[in-house]
């Protein structure tokens, strides 16, 4: 074999043989996520927040990577000021929720595994200023997932969203105004 052959078959070996980068991906439950600010109502009574779980079968893959660095939970629509996405640090991965955008921030190495749980863990909580004024209606907000991981490939944007019902008021308790009953 001439040297100029064994050279095109070495680099067709190797171009066939190139393994591509694979970017991560997010899947989400595809089901509305349903919230009552009768929780938030009754939390007037008791005097504590009732945030409500976001997902608890959020799935992460990547097929080249076992880490992931970072990862971004946005409430791309319908968010107002009083929403807020909760999270507490774990397994080496931070938190950080910026009331102005909407934005939650989620950094540290850590492997798909910690950061599906962490994801898991999220929780959200509405408490705007119109749930007395805008009784009986229903508002949405969409939560838009992405990750990073550690070769810096972005994943696909995951959503889910959020329906918000504020339950019509029966009466209050003026003697101390907080609501004692509503209709949800």
């Amino acid at each position: 074999m001439n040297r100029n052959r064994l050279f095109k078959v070495v680099l067709l070996y190797l171009n066939l043989n190139v393994v591509q980068s694979a970017a991560p991906t997010v899947s989400i439950e595809s089901y509305d996520l349903q919230y009552s600010y009768y929780t938030k109502f009754q939390s007037l009574i008791n005097t504590e927040d009732k945030p409500i779980h976001v997902s608890s079968l959020i799935a992460l893959n990547d097929a080249d990577s076992t880490n992931l660095i970072q990862a971004t939970i946005e409430i791309s629509s319908g968010y107002t000021s009083g929403d807020t996405l909760i999270f507490e640090d774990q397994n080496s991965i931070t938190g950080t929720f910026n009331s102005a955008s909407g934005v939650l921030l989620l950094t540290g190495s850590a492997s798909i595994d910690d950061y599906k749980t962490a994801l898991r863990s999220l929780t959200f909580l509405s408490s705007p200023d119109h749930e007395f004024t805008d009784q009986g209606n229903t508002h949405s907000k969409t939560l838009r997932f992405q990750v990073i991981d550690d070769s810096a490939e972005s994943s696909n944007q995951a959503t889910r969203n959020i329906i918000l019902t504020t339950p019509k008021l029966v009466y209050t308790d003026t003697h101390q105004g907080k609501i004692v009953r509503v209709i949800a």
